[in-house]
């Protein structure tokens, strides 16, 4: 049987209790204990909070898209996370009718679905939906109450039910401003902690590195503790030394990581994100190959190798029996960027804790510490090679000076060898030079109009046989070729 509440009955409910308790909260697991204070107050079995997913319409006919578990809480502990419930459903009626939905026999219900992944592996018997907006007005759900038990919700526990849940959002989005600015704070206060340090006076890239290092690990911990996640892990490119190569700086992941690079168009999740310098947020990894063809309706082109096999790690590490549910491997990441430049990526995966998923809101509070992290990583590289740049300058005036003062001695010889200052300067260059590996000098036949080589530095020009090696340093370039054929013809 299925009834309708009007929810005008009055309730006596300890209101201001189940309030203090949930602005108590100050982490994003704060919603379950909200959700098993309302399960508590009416003797339920279990509290979910359905959201309707992005991209549905509800309003369409019929209405398109699902709902997904925000959060829940269920007295035997169990997880009970989902992401695909139809619209034609309890909820999706609560949620269409802007009504309360009360269900007095799941079994026979015809609205009910019959996937037994929902109910029935639970032994609920009766259910109790009432629905709510979020303050933004852009999102709706639904509060489900569920009994194992065939004692119906008398109608005092509708009312309290009907009194308590319209509160959530506005409850929840107050979680999620302390969520948002007590992270924040933190990880800024790690990044001005770390320049205190290190800003005072220069230092190599080696020692920058270990403090940027220490701060990131530091960011990570602190991330997955607010998001409730087993991995966070950053990584970063380092331009000057590494270009093109991002590499894991920091890491929660407790099992082995054998994935430590990245590199742009690298057919991954992360290399995705590197690729497009734009955010990506997947519901569950273990559904991947299931659901990739909605996936990458969002994402296009995006690939999943499972580097790090989460399926069988995350049971492990959360130590769940074979036959145990593994909870949602949501996954979120976001670029690390700066003046459209990709720096880095942020990345987190799989919720210890509800809500199991991660939504927009959560994405969004990564993208702003992503940014945070960004100019951090950006103005050390800027004083890096500020600082590198000005050691090469010095190192130059004061190889010219040894520079010259060895060619005068050369030219003091009664048959000064001309190519020995040659060598001695491109000796010179490599020295300043970093990464400099092929050198030459070349002279003008003023007779020929060519250019020749008369020096030559770095092991690439001795590659292959003899006669490919002398072929090459004989070889010789017209200067009056149009267009000219070399760099030095210019």
């Amino acid at each position: 049987m299925s009834m309708h509440f009007a929810g005008n009955h009055k309730a006596s409910t300890p209101l201001t209790d189940f309030v203090t308790l949930a602005l108590a909260q100050n982490s994003r697991s704060g919603l379950t204990e909200i959700l098993k204070s309302i399960a508590q107050a009416v003797n339920a079995y279990g509290c979910v909070l359905w959201e309707v997913a992005p991209g549905s319409d509800f309003d369409a006919n019929p209405p398109r898209g699902h709902l997904f578990v925000l959060d829940q809480w269920l007295e035997d502990g169990r997880i009970y996370a989902f992401y695909d419930l139809p619209p034609r459903s309890a909820a999706g009626e609560s949620v269409l009718t802007g009504k309360t939905i009360y269900v007095e026999d799941v079994i026979n219900d015809p609205r009910v679905s019959k996937d037994p992944r929902y109910l029935r592996r639970l032994g609920v018997k009766t259910i109790l939906s009432v629905p709510i907006i979020f303050p933004d007005k852009s999102r709706k759900g639904v509060i489900t109450l569920y009994r194992t038990t065939n004692d119906p919700f008398t109608e005092n526990e509708v009312a309290i039910v009907e009194q308590l849940a319209p509160l959530v959002p506005a409850l929840y989005q107050t979680i999620r401003v302390k969520l948002i600015f007590g992270l924040t704070r933190r990880v800024e206060r790690i990044l001005s902690r770390t320049k205190l340090l290190t800003h005072d006076k220069q230092h190599t890239r080696a020692e920058v590195k270990a403090n940027v290092g220490r701060a990131i690990r530091r960011i990570c911990s602190t991330v997955s503790e607010a998001f409730k996640c087993i991995e966070t892990s950053v990584f970063l490119e380092d331009r000057s030394e590494t270009p093109g190569r991002y590499e894991l700086i920091a890491t929660t992941w407790p099992g082995p990581f054998e994935k430590k690079f990245y590199g742009r168009f690298e057919k991954s999740l992360t290399g995705w994100v590197l690729t497009h310098g734009k955010p990506v947020k997947i519901f569950d990894l273990a559904n991947f190959e299931r659901d990739k063809l909605a996936i990458r309706k969002d994402y296009r082109g995006i690939i999943w190798t499972d580097s790090l096999d989460f399926k069988t790690s995350v049971r492990k590490y959360l130590e769940l029996a074979t036959e145990d549910d593994l909870p949602p491997l949501s996954f979120m990441a976001a670029p690390i960027i700066i003046g459209g430049k990709v720096l880095g990526v942020i990345r987190c995966c799989t919720a210890e804790k509800g809500p199991y998923y991660f939504a927009e809101a959560d994405l969004n509070l990564l993208e702003l510490v992503a940014a945070k992290i960004s100019q951090y990583w950006s103005d050390w590289l800027n004083e890096l090679e500020t600082q590198e740049e000005i050691q090469t300058w010095q190192l130059l005036s004061r190889s010219i000076s040894e520079l010259n003062a060895f060619a005068l001695s050369k030219l003091n010889d009664d048959r000064p060898v001309e190519s020995d200052i040659f060598l001695e300067a491109l000796h010179v260059t490599r020295s300043v030079v970093k990464g400099a590996e092929i050198m030459d000098i070349r002279m003008l036949n003023t007779q020929t109009n060519e250019l020749a080589f008369v020096a030559t530095q770095g092991h690439t020009w001795n590659l292959g046989s003899l006669k490919e090696i002398q072929a090459r340093k004989e070889h010789r370039f017209q200067v009056n070729d149009k267009p000219p054929k070399s760099a030095g013809s210019h």
